[in-house]
């Protein structure tokens, strides 16, 4: 068979194409570019959809009729009769037992049935403002050690914490990718939020979920005034933020170190908030303080947008 197409006809045509017709490759040139960036867009614009849509179902999923009570979620009607019943079970062990046994018995059914109402109190609370069943979400994804919500603004997130910080960077709660990954806790941060000096990272998202609304604190000094406040709710408590500083550092800021509960370096790291923070910091760290720092990457590769805030309330 004849074949009427082969290298040599092919470089021909490049050999007139480059003499008689120079416009041409430039054009052709400029066509793949442009198909090129429609398909990265594409796919960024679908990437992103599917992570919203990921987070989406959360709130379907919570879309239930129970209601949140110190004893996970049964009806007002049975938690009375499940009250009973710890004081029935106190009453036997008070009345079966005796000396260090009893005081035991009696000791673990309060500090229990006092532990479950503290996070009743807190589930509760965040299924009142954002619809969300933290309780139930624990249960079935364990690797979510609280939430994030923040006030006056729609950024409202489980936060996730793994063995290491590269897992979520491109993980959904459930494990399942996801370009916009997750907000997440510090792999050496201490769970429940209770050291001085806590790291929460997510990504600077084009379409403004995960931390993509953190940059309008830079951007608008104005902002800060209206969003001043969020909240991280736990297992057991809802701890309530103040916004005290927000700036730009290099990726390898003192601000990056966690200090556990024993913060030798608290100060090194607050002078150097203070001296990038656009709004006057004036604050000093006292014992017992606990502060947060989220962070979100810039479109500079080594530096890193960082909001920090106080806990000034512990519900």
């Amino acid at each position: 068979m004849k074949r009427y197409f082969n290298l040599k006809t092919f470089g021909r045509i490049i050999e007139y194409v480059k003499t008689e017709k120079k416009w041409l490759l430039p054009l052709l040139f400029g066509i793949v570019l442009i198909i090129a960036g429609l398909i990265i867009m594409v796919t960024i614009l679908v990437g992103n959809k599917k992570s919203r849509d990921k987070y989406a179902e959360l709130y379907d999923m919570n879309d239930t009729e129970s209601a949140m009570t110190p004893f996970g979620t049964l009806p007002d009607d049975k938690a009375g009769g499940i009250n009973a019943v710890i004081l029935g079970s106190m009453g036997n062990c008070f009345g079966n037992t005796a000396g260090n046994t009893t005081g035991n018995g009696i000791g673990n059914s309060i500090g229990n049935t006092a532990g479950n109402a503290v996070a009743g109190k807190a589930f509760k609370q965040l299924k009142e403002i954002a619809g969300v069943d933290l309780d139930r979400l624990m249960k079935e994804y364990p690797e979510i050690i609280g939430w994030i919500y923040f006030e006056n603004e729609d950024i409202s997130y489980p936060i996730m914490q793994s063995e290491d910080n590269e897992k979520y960077l491109d993980k959904a709660y459930d494990g399942t990718y996801a370009r916009g990954g997750s907000i997440f806790l510090d792999c050496e941060s201490s769970k429940d939020m209770s050291d001085p000096h806590s790291i929460i990272y997510g990504h600077n998202m084009a379409d403004t979920t995960m931390f993509g609304r953190l940059h309008r604190y830079l951007q608008d000094n104005a902002y800060y005034d209206e969003h001043k406040y969020f909240r991280i709710y736990s297992g057991t408590s809802c701890f309530r933020y103040e916004i005290i500083a927000y700036g730009e550092v290099p990726d390898n800021s003192t601000v990056f170190w966690t200090f556990g509960p024993e913060p030798e370096r608290m100060q090194d790291m607050l002078e150097e908030i203070k001296n990038i923070s656009l709004i006057p910091m004036e604050y000093s760290y006292v014992t017992g303080d606990r502060l947060v720092t989220l962070s979100t990457c810039t479109a500079e590769g080594d530096m890193r947008e960082i909001v920090c805030a106080l806990c000034i309330s512990d519900d």
